[in-house]
């Protein structure tokens, strides 16, 4: 079979099941002369419009870095977001590159070793599987948040070769369930049997702990962490992505981790304005904590109004449909009334547990999301995907 062949056979494939992906619209979109309500961006903190940030990302003399930072493209505003990263989450320092999705890859092909074995739970993102491969270190599975999977898991490691190195890895906040990981005692089982923590905070930062220093800081763990991996294009508006760890960690990677090596260095003014938005984060505090104050009034609503929403607790509320033609047909009426949210469809997520993903904002007003509640309830009573009795 030809390419091309293959190729239309795969996308008709995606399109009879629901699952053909488009690109989406940016922030701006408009529908019809109002602007519609965002809820499938992860501008968790509205920094991507804040002045002092847009005056950050202008601050600089040039576009782009032009070189890799191990050759000319190094410069003082990478350096400034590192710093400011490690502060604020309490590491003892960072490591820049060029998106989250490189950060994760070139941590674990950086530091994990062929002969090495990673204890990873199921739902971690792709980028961290992605880095897994690239290590071809053996990767092993946990149940999502199974601790005492994982203590199985490890123990079998461990009995088998006491000398191997193990990798233990999750996320602190999931982003397709928006649950929280069991940190604590994810941090015991690796002291336990020797192992590697890593935790990928890219949900977290901005929303969790104090001015959003993320849950492993909140947690008090950041000793007890190998390193901790953040986005500055969620919270922080802008974009890169950064390893949080010691400057050991940091000397090998900024030698051994070729998505770093071998990538021209972020554009400085982009760095400048990740560092501008976590300096915004620790002038203020109430805009953090409203907003989780607002995510669970959003969740006990829905959950009243028979909605399935999995484990979530945090800003991410995902809303369990169960078939992709019905996520997009509810996605599209929803944004036909001027709330816009993400269809989650496989592969992202497993057969039967499509979604709509409402990702909550600062800039998202208690009675938007009562408005939310009203027309989300009224559409997926009229499509039959909750029950006409359900209260309204």
């Amino acid at each position: 079979m030809s390419f091309e062949q293959r190729s239309r056979t795969f996308l008709d494939e995606l399109h009879r099941s629901g699952s053909r992906r488009l690109l989406g619209g940016c922030g701006s979109v408009h529908s019809g002369e109002q602007q519609p309500l965002n809820f499938a961006g992860n501008d968790y903190r509205a920094m991507s419009g804040n002045p002092a940030v847009l005056a950050a990302s202008r601050s600089s003399r040039m576009v782009g870095a032009c070189a890799s930072r191990l050759l000319a493209g190094n410069c003082q505003e990478h350096e400034q977001v590192e710093n400011a990263a490690a502060d604020l989450m309490g590491f003892e320092t960072g490591l820049l590159y060029g998106a989250g999705y490189l950060a994760n890859i070139g941590l674990l092909a950086g530091v994990v070793e062929r002969s090495d074995v990673i204890i990873a739970d199921k739902q971690i993102h792709a980028s961290l599987v992605d880095g897994a491969m690239l290590s071809r270190a053996r990767l092993r599975r946990f149940h999502h948040n199974d601790t005492t999977h994982a203590a199985q898991l490890l123990e079998r490691e461990r009995r088998a070769n006491p000398e191997r190195t193990i990798w233990l890895v999750t996320e602190s906040v999931f982003s397709m369930d928006g649950d929280l990981a069991p940190l604590e005692a994810l941090a015991t089982l690796a002291e336990r049997y020797v192992a590697h923590l890593i935790v990928d905070e890219a949900h977290a930062l901005g929303v969790f702990g104090r001015y959003g220093c993320g849950r492993v800081s909140e947690l008090g763990l950041g000793r007890r962490t190998f390193a901790a991996t953040v986005t500055l294009s969620k919270s922080a508006g802008a974009y890169g992505g950064l390893v949080l760890t010691s400057p050991l960690v940091r000397e090998v990677l900024i030698n051994r981790s070729r998505s770093l090596i071998f990538n021209t260095a972020l554009p400085p003014g982009v760095a400048a304005a990740g560092a501008a938005a976590l300096d915004l984060f620790r002038q203020d505090d109430s805009e953090r904590v409203a907003l989780l104050r607002r995510a669970k009034w959003f969740r006990q609503a829905l959950r009243a109004r028979g909605f399935s929403l999995v484990q979530s607790e945090s800003h991410i509320v995902p809303v369990i449909i169960g078939s992709s033609p019905a996520t997009v047909e509810l996605a599209n009426r929803l944004a036909l009334r001027g709330i816009l949210c993400a269809a989650i469809r496989p592969p992202t997520v497993a057969r039967g547990t499509e979604r709509l993903r409402f990702s909550l904002t600062v800039a998202h007003s208690e009675a938007d999301l009562e408005q939310v509640v009203l027309v989300l309830h009224e559409e997926a009573r009229a499509l039959g995907i909750i029950d006409a009795s359900s209260k309204p």
